[in-house]
């Protein structure tokens, strides 16, 4: 889905825990969007990468939502729901689309996921919407975390330090700690651990309680990643010796 290059990126990726096929839900999903910031007002709707709509409102979007797909596998039909894209090409520009809930070919249940990639703004307060995010989709793991010299690569392969999603955590690890990192109700034990040990007020690491998990931000700031990344590396590997062993795996 990501095609836009930028110096600075903005990657945000979600596992959702919940239902998302029903309207409400993507009615409150572009709201938040909407109304969080005039910055991230979409202006266009696709559904793979195909414009269907420009956006006006929130309505606009009712008529795309979860639309039923067929899909062919070993000679019998399948129906599924088609994702949402949305953009916005203005500052700030972004691209955003959310897949929902499946059944895969092999019959195992995927959770709906929303990922999002921006050429950030520093006005619009990203925490805050990361967090919003974070509860509005009863998140089970999630980050927000920004890319320096992303025009380099399309791809991220050759980062400073390298990409991740959320679909590479497993019920005992997450890939990495992101600027902000949401831990849900698969790492419960580990949460309460790393509450216990409440080390986080002392080094000025924000935690936040969201529904079922914890939302962590490593600075105030997540342009900290781009402007001092050595000293947010070494804060984030501090951070990181508070959880289990081998809990990270990059």
């Amino acid at each position: 889905m990501r095609v836009i290059i930028a110096k600075e990126l903005l990657v945000f990726h979600v596992e959702i825990g919940k239902p998302t096929v029903d309207w409400q839900f993507g009615k409150q999903l572009l709201e938040l969007f909407a109304e969080h910031d005039k910055r991230l007002v979409p202006q266009l709707l696709s559904v793979w990468n195909d414009k269907v709509a420009d956006f006006k409102d929130v309505e606009d979007a009712r008529p795309h939502w979860a639309g039923v797909g067929q899909l062919q596998v070993n000679g019998s039909t399948s129906e599924f729901h088609a994702g949402l894209g949305w953009r916005r090409n203005l500052t700030t520009k972004y691209q955003a689309e959310i897949k929902h809930e499946h059944q895969n070919v092999k019959g195992r249940y995927q959770p709906a996921s929303l990922s999002f990639y921006a050429k950030p703004h520093k006005s619009v307060d990203w925490r805050g919407f990361a967090e919003s995010l974070y509860e509005l989709t009863d998140a089970q793991y999630g980050f927000m975390h920004l890319y320096r010299d992303a025009h380099l690569r399309k791809d991220l392969s050759n980062a400073r330090e390298p990409t991740w999603i959320v679909g590479q955590r497993t019920p005992a690890s997450i890939p990495q700690l992101g600027w902000s990192t949401f831990l849900g109700r698969p790492y419960a034990g580990v949460v309460g651990q790393f509450l216990e040990r409440n080390q986080h007020a002392d080094h000025n690491v924000s935690v936040v309680k969201l529904g079922s998990g914890i939302a962590i931000s490593l600075t105030e700031s997540i342009y900290c990643v781009a402007d001092r990344f050595d000293v947010f590396s070494l804060k984030r590997a501090k951070v990181k010796s508070w959880f289990p062993e081998n809990f990270f795996t990059m």
